[in-house]
């Protein structure tokens, strides 16, 4: 129980403090191998959270290549960093089509394997149609925040505040709120970036600001993410918690491992440097 707790504290900590980043794997058709390799380089980076698709065997193999970075991180005598949480994700249109004794049973099977707690990528306006098994995930995280993904590309302003407001009254449940400016992200494209950034200011404006009870939402800025992300949003103004990589990180580690390798410590040490100062 006080390990749950002690848990749930870190992870208020980095949002609060403004410095969680999260490594989202929701990668469809992408090599297994070249996701642990993804995820062992970022946990001895010292990212907060990693996200993998709702499948047991991604969360077994997630798990495997955070063990084996950890170790990485006490054998180099680098600093000591706290074992990034596992978030297990799915399509909120896929929740409607999943029967909810199934549904428990792999959200038990990978709550036991490691995951830490759940997201939810939203592709449907009527939530009313997934409430069962979101309080099933409710239930079964019961001491975690569920973590929700919206993007730009489906849905309206006035759509997105009233997605959050819902979750509010109807699942009574802490969230964190992951903006996505959009999941077709080219991310040489910083036109995302801004759709990211903005939305995470009007949250701010017609809702966080507005209402107490929901002031003390965290933000995570995700989509087209890249270098400029985090200076955009500061030259902006815009308070976020936290930033997810996703396409971009798989794309940048591609370039990384066709020159170097995973196994060479200097290797490694300079990429970190370099995943370090986008995040800074």
């Amino acid at each position: 129980y006080m390990a749950k707790i002690d848990r749930l504290n870190t992870l208020k900590n980095k949002l609060s403090e403004n410095s969680f980043c999260k490594l989202d794997c929701y990668f469809d058709n992408y090599d297994i191998n070249k996701i642990t390799s993804l995820i062992y380089i970022y946990v001895i980076a010292g990212f907060s959270a990693i996200d993998v698709k709702l499948d047991l065997d991604s969360v077994i193999q997630a798990k495997e290549s955070i063990l084996k970075a950890m170790n990485y991180v006490r054998k180099m005598d680098m600093p000591i960093i706290n074992s990034p949480f596992l978030i297990i994700s799915c399509y909120s249109s896929e929740l409607i089509k999943k029967d909810l004794d199934l549904f428990e049973d792999i959200l038990k099977s990978c709550q036991k394997e490691g995951a830490d707690f759940f997201e939810l990528h939203v592709d449907i306006f009527n939530l009313d149609l997934i409430k069962d098994q979101l309080l099933l995930v409710k239930e079964v995280f019961n001491f975690k925040p569920i973590s929700i993904n919206i993007s730009r590309d489906k849905f309206s302003n006035a759509q997105i505040i009233e997605l959050i407001k819902y979750f509010r009254s109807n699942i009574k449940k802490d969230i964190i709120i992951e903006v996505d400016g959009s999941e077709e992200s080219n991310n040489h494209d910083y036109n995302t970036t801004l759709q990211s950034v903005s939305t995470a200011d009007i949250l701010h404006k017609q809702l966080l600001n507005k209402e107490i009870s929901f002031r003390k939402i965290p933000i995570l800025l995700s989509g087209g993410t890249n270098t400029l992300t985090c200076e955009l949003a500061q030259e902006c103004n815009v308070k976020f918690n936290g930033i997810t990589f996703g396409n971009y990180a798989k794309i940048d580690f591609e370039e990384f491992i066709n020159s170097h390798s995973i196994n060479k410590d200097l290797d490694i040490k300079n990429y970190i440097k370099k995943i370090k100062n986008l995040i800074i």
